[in-house]
């Protein structure tokens, strides 16, 4: 990586500040800035300092708009966030969930066969600023959400070698917090990571013993009823709702959703994701095959909101590699489709969002108040368009692999420079395009 790329990235990285800045002010009213909200990270620590106290977790809204959402052991993992003021939190939690981005296009292009230098430092910074402005990684910073967090420890986990030193942690820990990464399991057991996939299990395990020891009434409440309270988190007719139950939802709204319509394209969703992982790992392009289940994760549930589609930052990272490495017509075409990528995945919702409450004047110091007016008028086909765009985005991807596998061949002359488990450089088997 030389500096010139470097410095380039940088600067990319400023101009998006300055650009998510014109559409959105940083410091927005309505709590719709960037800095300005952190509301479910307020959840978390209000949630900590429910559990502190031994008072239900699940019985009520612990905020206006928020009910807790997560584990019990979730819960005591927030212990901390008690320790300090709100305000103080933010800052900590955001610088904490940019480094967390960082070092996750650090891992992604470390992965990619690029060389861990200074230079390379200062790039993944300045494409992190660029990945700002993904619709997912805004608002997960700007709610305060923990998905960086982990997406980061399960992409650094699982691209370690097979049979790394208690690979598959994360994923427990990760399962632990939000139940959701369980589907990391079945793709350890399809690609025959059995000592992964086992430490994963046991580690969820021990993260639910954990939870019922020290609060074992939310423990019985949360695992026996507020677990399938998916109303508590929120409609599955929010315009936010990304997976295929929000598309089923708004298409049959105001009737409920086919429940077992959902079920059928939901595990459609599943194994062909599933099959296109599959296919990448064999392949040798595990990275690849991370993230689509990374993705997977978000496509399946019947509510997924935007913020959990964190995963589609590696995928920017894996779409810019292909622009960058590749020559002639082919590399026009891979920068198209990074281009292509990331106006799919841009943050026009929140931007949309704002000038609408500007527009109409709203006069509501909540930001939920306000997007709930702004959401009342938005026309079906705006709904299905912003629901609908990262599963298509995730069905483009998942085929696009499938299909271009034979186009992959092995090449075991080339040095893979990432982490075993004793730190020793190593050479293994990558990727090499026909």
């Amino acid at each position: 990586m030389s500096w010139r790329a470097a410095y380039t990235a940088l600067l990319c990285g400023a101009l998006a500040v300055v650009v998510q800045n014109e559409l959105v002010p940083l410091l927005a009213g309505h709590h719709l800035g960037l800095f300005t909200n952190g509301s479910d990270l307020n959840g978390y620590r209000e949630g900590a300092v429910l559990a502190i106290h031994q008072k239900p977790l699940y019985a009520h809204e612990i905020l206006p708009y928020v009910w807790f959402a997560y584990t019990p052991f979730a819960a005591v993992l927030f212990y901390p966030l008690t320790s300090v003021d709100f305000d103080s939190l933010k800052v900590l939690w955001f610088a904490i969930s940019f480094a967390a981005l960082v070092s996750t296009v650090w891992r992604c292009l470390t992965i990619l066969r690029y060389r861990p230098t200074v230079q390379l430092a200062v790039f993944s910074a300045g494409i992190s600023l660029v990945a700002v402005d993904i619709e997912a990684i805004r608002a997960t910073l700007w709610q305060g959400q923990i998905n960086i967090i982990l997406m980061a420890i399960i992409l650094w986990d699982l691209t370690r070698p097979k049979g790394a030193r208690f690979k598959g942690w994360s994923v427990g820990i990760a399962t632990g917090i939000k139940i959701k990464a369980i589907v990391f399991v079945p793709y350890l057991i399809v690609t025959r990571q059995w000592y992964a996939a086992i430490t994963a299990i046991i580690t969820a395990l021990i993260s639910i013993i954990i939870g019922w020891v020290i609060l074992p009434d939310d423990s019985n409440e949360y695992w026996s009823h507020a677990v399938f309270q998916i109303g508590h988190i929120g409609s599955l007719t929010h315009p936010g709702n990304r997976s295929i139950g929000g598309i089923l939802a708004t298409i049959w709204a105001p009737s409920p959703m086919p429940t077992g319509l959902w079920f059928s394209c939901a595990l459609i969703a599943f194994a062909v994701g599933l099959y296109a992982a599959w296919n990448a790992s064999e392949a040798g392009r595990i990275l690849l095959a991370v993230t689509i289940v990374g993705l997977i994760e978000c496509v399946v549930p019947p509510l997924a909101w935007g913020h959990h589609w964190v995963w589609f930052a590696p995928l920017f990272v894996l779409a810019l590699d292909k622009a960058i490495r590749s020559h002639g017509p082919q590399k026009w075409k891979s920068v198209t489709v990074t281009c292509g990528l990331m106006s799919g995945i841009f943050m026009w919702f929140s931007s949309w969002t704002y000038w609408e409450t500007i527009r109409i004047n709203l006069p509501l110091p909540m930001y939920e108040e306000a997007t709930a007016a702004v959401f009342t008028h938005m026309p079906r086909v705006a709904r299905l368009l912003t629901t609908g765009t990262p599963p298509v985005i995730y069905f483009i991807t998942v085929v696009a692999v499938i299909l271009s596998r034979k186009k992959y061949v092995k090449d075991i002359h080339e040095a893979d420079p990432i982490d075993t488990p004793t730190g020793t450089p190593v050479t293994h088997t990558v990727l090499a395009q026909d």
